[in-house]
């Protein structure tokens, strides 16, 4: 994004709040982050009823770089920044904004300006986070036979697809926990136990999440007495 663009939407938001005055201490959106998965939609709702169209509405994003226009609505004419055209829609009676087919890139602040008929001008910001769904889980463990009070095991659990990811073992659908055997490692991604022990047979799942997908693989685990 140039840094005309960028410019531009800041300028534009600037030269409103300059000339209509800033209504502070006044909540437009809801708090806490906006979560959404690489691919679908979000929206951000706002906690604002209106009797009627809000006569000027801006959304700006700053995703680290500087400020640039997702959209504006002026008297129900609508202005779509570059790189939003026909990917984002405002509820003209609320503010709210709807952003579609969100990338990686699309994280970051979000800022809503509304200028009411009364009129007063209101703005909030929230942070959208993206994340890649998680698909492909697989647990990999030991090939060879496993003999209790001699052998170790490790188990290694990874995605093919997926950011952000969480690791959760059990062990039977129970929760696995360390012991003076079992040692995981600091992400949670593997799992060693040593020695093995016979009470160690059985199935093992790894739960691999983010805020907005989870994934388990299964791995059967031998030890011969």
């Amino acid at each position: 994004m140039s840094t005309s663009i960028m410019m531009t939407g800041a300028f534009f938001t600037a030269v409103v709040l300059l000339t209509t005055g800033l209504c502070s201490g006044h909540a437009v959106l809801p708090p806490g982050p906006v979560n959404g998965a690489v691919g679908g939609n979000v929206t951000f709702n706002t906690i604002i009823s209106s009797e009627g169209p809000i006569p000027t509405i801006i959304w700006n994003f700053d995703g680290g770089s500087g400020s640039a226009l997702v959209i504006s609505v002026s008297s129900g004419v609508a202005n779509e920044g570059p790189g939003y055209e026909g990917r984002v829609s405002v509820n003209s009676f609320t503010g709210s904004l709807e952003l579609k087919q969100i990338t990686l890139g699309d994280t970051g602040t979000y800022t809503v300006t509304l200028i009411t008929s009364k009129p007063e001008t209101l703005t909030d910001s929230a942070v959208l986070n993206v994340y890649e769904k998680i698909s492909g889980a697989e647990i990999t463990g030991p090939s060879e036979p496993l003999i209790a009070g001699n052998s170790s095991a490790n188990l290694s659990c990874q995605a093919a697809a997926g950011t952000s990811i969480s690791w959760e073992w059990l062990k039977g659908d129970q929760p696995l926990s360390p012991s003076n055997r079992i040692t995981f490692s600091e992400d949670k991604s593997s799992v060693s136990i040593s020695p093995v022990e016979s009470s160690d047979n059985g199935e093992y799942q790894c739960r691999l999440s983010n805020p907005v997908s989870t994934d388990t693989a299964s791995y059967t685990l031998t030890v011969k007495l």
